[in-house]
């Protein structure tokens, strides 16, 4: 009888798999039962700053400056898992799916979606997907709900459970070592492709393993690469990819750039579905497919399935050439240069640029941001803007062109060139452990440069009303040495004053005359409004928008005051805080909503993004999608609510004692049974108290706030 070539393939792997997995007494012709692990699972040791080794001592770790102790991996324990090496093959494609997470039904659908389309005798495709009780308890294709880590072989229409390895901390980048090296190993082929899969957050690393709760940093990923590579006598990956959200950073790309020739990643935040793993069928078909070829054919499946999933118009994916990264780091740290040495000069048009620039998982509250913007787009202006820069801008873009070979961006995110950089606009929100990616050097100097300058800006240089111009409180010296996340360095002074308000049509229009020394400091303006809480006196903001300066000083804002609102099934309203952007380009208008979110057994709220993308004309809504933010991770990901659990809007709320916090405002909260939610933009009723303010801001992060309160008539 002749099989079809796939289910050969996977006679051929069970005929293995029982000979080196069946004892004395068992006959090679029943199935296998789950190999039990022949070493100890790899799992996080009691204290973080060691891990367990192979031989179960502990290792010393080092500081990678992505979360704090990164642990590095000197030798790569076995997995536990006794198969004998398959024949060399065309392609292996491996998936470390750290399933156990919020995220685990996504993930799940991942790997069904890679059996639609399996392995062939060309291809192996081949999964380690860890999974723990209180997320999912159904089962996958063939397989029961299980609670620990298998490895599976995946093939059409169904999954092989090569090996139950038991509960492994898959945060570890032994475990991440540990399969890799069993993957080559086990699975030689002509090309091996592997792609990380959880929340991401670029180069803060990826995870978290729900389980232990650590994620994997940046250098760990390097470290596992590194050593899993060296065992296996593997010498590069042909694709790396990050099923993830943000992680097409340079710091990224740079930091893994020796252990695989491609990367495969988003610069924004990722809708739950992910790629489209049926691009798989692209090697599975004609198993002489380059890498770049199946690189390109993930990045055109995820922009078909985010289409025809309704989550299109924010993506992004990139392929990336790493072995030509080389000359962009070359680029980057001239350009950087150029721009540390002109700081004093250029400081302005940086700020104003950075204000404009295409950014990712950004948040109203300035706390909850990533700081990640395109780098592309932002070296292509300042390079347009500024001769002294046009040259090394001009490498940096050849650079970058020649890189990134393939990818999409969503109408939303117009400008996206395929590599994001960490740039937060001041010091106060810069992370320290930014300064010890090693990739990163020269544009950290460069961060110093800019914040430096930034804060030594005078008094009188300074926002601040016409005829009002500050005298005093004068910031750091520039030669005040300083460093990235320091907290006592000064500068972002704020001072207030009143604005002037006119009743227009269609709402109100706020402005104020600046004075004239600091005009050419200035990097943004934005006008907010909110209403006074008659109760309590506490001011309730409710939204922005962006605000103009005028070649005259004057500053002006207008806003329609409409207010973002969530109903529920049962017809319960509460409204949200809007901050919405319009790009100069297409025709989409796009916002990011903060929420709070409390699981039904939790007693603590847990920071969620609402990324809303509206038509630019009518304001209909077109795509909405909730992300849950990991804050001790630093790592993103789509939520998948329960919908017996609570949400919750967050809004800046004023407090009558002067203090002022993002939190959620009174008794403002709905059941997450987020397909029910619908939303509307009302206007604030008639005979409401309305707060604005207009903030006018500087690139050392001082500010005018000139506010004014009225009653809409």
């Amino acid at each position: 009888m002749r099989t079809s070539p796939s289910l050969a393939g996977s006679l051929a792997l069970l005929l293995l798999l029982a000979v080196a997995c069946t004892g004395p007494d068992e006959e090679a012709a029943e199935a296998p039962e789950p190999v039990a692990s022949a070493a100890p699972p790899v799992t996080a040791a009691a204290d973080p700053s060691e891990t367990v080794a192979a031989d179960g001592g502990t290792r010393d770790t080092g500081t990678d400056g992505t979360g704090g102790e990164s642990v590095l991996v000197e030798e790569v324990p076995d997995l536990g898992v006794d198969v004998d090496p398959l024949e060399p093959v065309s392609w292996t494609y491996l998936v470390y799916s750290l399933s156990d997470t919020d995220l685990e039904q996504f993930m799940l659908a991942d790997v069904a979606e890679m059996a639609t389309v399996g392995s062939s005798p060309d291809v192996n495709v081949v999964a380690l997907v860890d999974r723990e009780a209180g997320h999912t308890d159904e089962a996958l294709l063939n397989l029961e709900d299980w609670e620990t880590a298998k490895v599976l072989y995946v093939d059409p229409g169904e999954l092989f459970e090569v090996a139950d390895i038991g509960e492994v901390d898959m945060g570890d980048p032994h475990t991440l070592a540990s399969f890799l090296e069993f993957g080559l190993r086990t699975f030689p082929a002509d090309h091996v492709a592997l792609t990380i899969s959880d929340h991401g957050g670029g180069w803060t690393g990826i995870g978290p393993d729900d389980s232990s709760g650590e994620v994997l940093h940046l250098q760990e990923i390097a470290s596992a690469l590194d050593a899993a590579l060296a065992v296996a006598d593997v010498e590069r990956l042909d694709l790396l990819g990050f099923d993830a959200c943000l992680m097409a950073t340079y710091e990224v790309a740079s930091t893994l750039a020796p252990y695989a020739d491609l990367l495969l990643a988003s610069e924004e935040l990722e809708p739950g579905h992910g790629w489209d793993y049926g691009a798989l069928s692209t090697i599975v078909e004609d198993p002489s497919t380059d890498p770049a070829t199946l690189g390109a054919a993930f990045v055109e499946g995820f922009a078909g399935q985010a289409d025809a999933s309704g989550t299109g118009a924010e993506i992004t994916l990139s392929l990336v050439d790493l072995a030509g990264l080389a000359a962009l780091d070359e680029a980057l740290a001239a350009f950087a240069a150029v721009l540390a040495d002109n700081v004093e000069a250029l400081g302005v048009l940086v700020g104003r640029q950075l204000a404009d620039n295409v950014s990712y998982g950004r948040s109203p509250d300035p706390a909850q941001s990533t700081h990640l913007t395109d780098l592309g787009q932002f070296v292509a202006e300042i390079g347009v803007a500024s001769l002294q820069v046009s040259d090394p801008a001009d490498a940096v873009l050849r650079a970058i062109n020649d890189v990134v070979l393939a990818q999409t961006v969503g109408p939303a995110r117009l400008g996206s060139t395929g590599l994001s950089i960490y740039f937060p606009p001041v010091l106060e929100l810069t992370d320290g452990r930014y300064q010890q990616v090693a990739a990163a050097e020269a544009w950290v100097q460069f961060l110093i440069a800019y914040y430096t300058s930034g804060l030594a800006i005078p008094p009188e240089g300074q926002p601040a009303i016409a005829g009002e111009a500050r005298s005093g409180g004068a910031a750091p010296s520039a030669d005040a040495p300083i460093e990235l996340g320091a907290t006592d360095a000064g500068g972002g002074e704020v001072v207030t004053g009143e604005a002037i308000v006119e009743q227009v049509e269609g709402g109100v229009e706020v402005s104020v005359a600046l004075e004239p020394a600091a005009l050419p400091n200035i990097t943004e303006a934005y006008l907010s409004f909110g209403y006074i809480d008659p109760e309590d006196g506490a001011i309730v903001q409710l939204g922005d928008t962006d605000a103009e300066v005028l070649e005259d000083g004057t500053v002006v804002g207008f806003s329609d005051l409409t207010v973002l609102t969530l109903t529920d099934a049962d017809g319960d309203t509460v409204e949200a805080y809007l901050g919405l952007e319009v790009p100069a380009e297409g025709d989409v208008a796009y916002a990011s909503v903060p929420l709070d979110y409390l699981p039904a057994d939790a007693e603590e709220w847990a920071p969620v993004d609402l990324s809303i993308v509206l038509d630019a004309e009518t304001g209909d809504v077109l795509q909405e999608v909730y992300y849950l933010i990991d804050e001790d991770a630093g790592t993103y990901g789509e939520l998948d609510a329960d919908p017996a659990a609570l949400i919750a809007p967050v809004v800046l709320v004023y407090l009558p004692d002067g203090t002022a916090e993002w939190q959620p405002y009174g008794d403002q909260a709905l059941f997450a049974d987020l397909p029910s939610l619908t939303y509307g933009l009302e206007p604030l009723e008639p005979g409401t108290e309305v707060y604005v303010d207009l903030t006018v801001t500087d690139y050392g992060g001082n500010q005018l706030i000139a506010s004014a309160t009225f009653v809409l008539e």
